[in-house]
């Protein structure tokens, strides 16, 4: 993964402008900061891929999710797949039927394990 140290980057960025007598200014156009998710949705969501035994990996994304607007409100997670070749929030994004099927597995037995059974 990519880190960028932002103070090399500043310089960087700050002496290459000197160097062409420019002016450099930056300024924040979005921030969105991450959305913490409900802590018993999320481990629900990792008790079903331990039982299903399915390869997994947490991840922090960065995407404007419907769900980050929900967690506001109610108790909330994600479940991602794989996209072909990494590709993804793009036309040519495209995933796998075994993929989807998992996840579907994933969220039906994550949304079943937090269910209220109202008699």
């Amino acid at each position: 993964m990519l880190k960028i140290n932002g103070e090399r980057l500043w310089a960087s960025l700050m002496a290459m402008a000197d160097e062409r007598g420019l002016h450099l200014a930056i300024t924040p156009h979005w921030i969105s900061p991450a959305t913490p998710f409900d802590a018993d949705c999320v481990a629900a969501v990792q008790q079903t891929v331990d039982a299903l035994g399915y390869a997994q990996q947490s991840i922090v994304s960065g995407a404007g999710h419907d769900a980050i607007h929900l967690a506001r409100f109610c108790p909330t997670a994600m479940v991602f797949i794989p996209c072909v070749g990494g590709l993804s929030h793009n036309e040519a994004e495209d995933v796998l039927p075994e993929d989807v099927r998992q996840g579907t597995d994933v969220l039906l037995n994550a949304v079943l394990a937090r269910a209220v059974i109202v008699e």
